[in-house]
């Protein structure tokens, strides 16, 4: 899949991955408990295979899981029993798990909890924020030179879509 321009890379990862299923915000929080196993058979640096997305295959049947550095989409299901990805913030305590795991650290098979995102984390409020910053960023420097772009955190959540 090629990219848009100026389109975030954890985007075109995102989208690639997750194909037609939708995307929704997460509203409850979800406990991961990684064992032994599961650290065994995890990689390094890959988000869709590191021990925690392979304890989430695990724990909740999930297919399909990508862990970024503070959001999380997991695979699951609703009330009626369709499949959806869910986004989460991924708490303090995963985050520190998660970049000792990726520095070749080892680590202890504890869990953590992924949290649903706070109001002001959502992807629309992400959105309207850098569109926001988008409008109100000069268009050229004032020896007339174009400015850099600044890559947004919140361009790859274009795409999610809210129940």
């Amino acid at each position: 899949m090629k990219a848009k321009r100026h389109e975030h890379p954890n985007r075109v990862l995102v989208r690639k991955w997750f194909d037609g299923l939708p995307i929704v915000e997460a509203k409850h929080e979800l406990r991961i408990q990684p064992n032994p196993q599961d650290i065994k058979n995890a990689k390094k640096g890959d988000p869709s295979n590191c021990v925690f997305s392979k304890a989430c295959k695990r724990m909740w049947g999930s297919s399909k899981v990508i862990f970024f550095g503070k959001r999380a989409y997991v695979d699951l299901l609703d009330a009626k029993g369709n499949r959806r990805i869910e986004r989460f913030t991924i708490s303090s305590a995963g985050q520190r798990m998660i970049k000792e795991f990726d520095a070749g650290k080892k680590i202890d098979p504890q869990g953590f909890v992924l949290l649903p995102p706070g109001k002001g984390n959502t992807a629309e409020v992400l959105r309207a924020r850098a569109r926001e910053q988008y409008r109100r960023k000069p268009r050229t420097n004032k020896d007339g030179s174009r400015p850099k772009a600044r890559p947004s955190h919140a361009r790859y959540l274009a795409f999610v879509q809210h129940p």
